[in-house]
């Protein structure tokens, strides 16, 4: 009984003293930009942030703004264009 106390109270501490930086590696930005193809802006655009539901769309002068993870990956879609994806690298702007 007394290892398995003592192993419990390990794994509490291990667990206490990872989670702060769990919440670091999982905070999201405001990420914005504006989507176009050569000097024409882009509306309607769905952009979504790659493995989740979370998504927004252009508007009608081609920019966005979502919340996605400092590291993840934003997938911009929109008929007749093949889709892209775009690392967000802890950047706030992406244009």
């Amino acid at each position: 009984m007394y290892v398995f106390v003592r192993s419990m109270k390990r794994l509490l501490v291990l667990l206490l003293v990872a989670m702060p930086f769990q919440a670091v590696l999982a905070q999201n930005v405001t990420v914005s930009g504006t989507v176009s193809a050569g000097d024409t802006a882009l509306p309607g655009v769905t952009v979504q942030v790659k493995g989740s539901t979370v998504a927004t769309q252009t508007d009608g002068s081609g920019n966005f703004s979502i919340s996605a993870p400092a590291r993840g990956t934003l997938v911009f879609t929109s008929v007749g264009f093949a889709a892209q994806e775009v690392a967000i690298n802890n950047r706030t702007l992406i244009e």
